[in-house]
């Protein structure tokens, strides 16, 4: 219930599996989508107008409610854990690519043990997911980062170009392609 969404847990796993990477090549959380009516969860007030037990007990419940509220937000806890990452390796250049795909879905959301709102769900997922173009920067992304380029030789090239031979190689060592690269400086 702490983590529902698990994006340092996640985190710390890869520093674990990896330490001497300092930061990943992406950040990718997944929601399981949101309403349109609402982007925060309501807020809940906590006001004395009594004292007695059963006020102190309303009091309460009402506290748990809210912490319940906090802790389920999951977009919330993608924009702390992001603000986080982004104050703490704002040195790095370049920044670390972070996404977050979560679909805004028109009306209220089912309840999460209504199995007959499922196909509908699907759908109205699938339409907003459509025009979320997140999916193709992170595609671009990862594929971008499977690749480098190992550098054979160089040499000066005409004003403020030059030439770069070498092989662009993929991180599964699985296949490397011939080429050249030109820098513009």
């Amino acid at each position: 219930m702490l983590h529902n969404n698990p994006v340092e847990i996640a985190d710390q796993e890869r520093t674990a599996l990896w330490p001497d990477v300092h930061y990943p090549d992406i950040m990718l959380s997944l929601g399981a989508g949101r309403s349109s009516l609402g982007k925060d969860l309501p807020v809940r007030q906590l006001i004395r107008s009594k004292t007695g037990i059963i006020t102190y007990a309303r009091h309460l419940i009402e506290l748990l409610k809210m912490n319940m509220d906090t802790t389920l937000n999951c977009d919330e806890a993608w924009h702390k854990y992001e603000r986080v990452v982004k104050s703490v390796a704002g040195h790095f250049n370049p920044p670390i690519p972070m996404f977050r795909i979560s679909p805004i879905l028109p009306g209220l959301l089912p309840s999460l043990d209504d199995t007959s709102a499922v196909e509908a769900l699907n759908d109205l997922t699938s339409r907003a997911l459509e025009e979320d173009f997140t999916i193709t920067k992170v595609a671009s992304q990862l594929i971008a980062s499977a690749f480098y380029f190992d550098p054979e030789s160089s040499k000066d090239g005409h004003g403020d170009k030059f030439r770069i031979k070498g092989a662009s190689k993929s991180l599964s060592s699985l296949s490397s392609i011939q080429g050249s690269l030109i820098v513009r400086i």
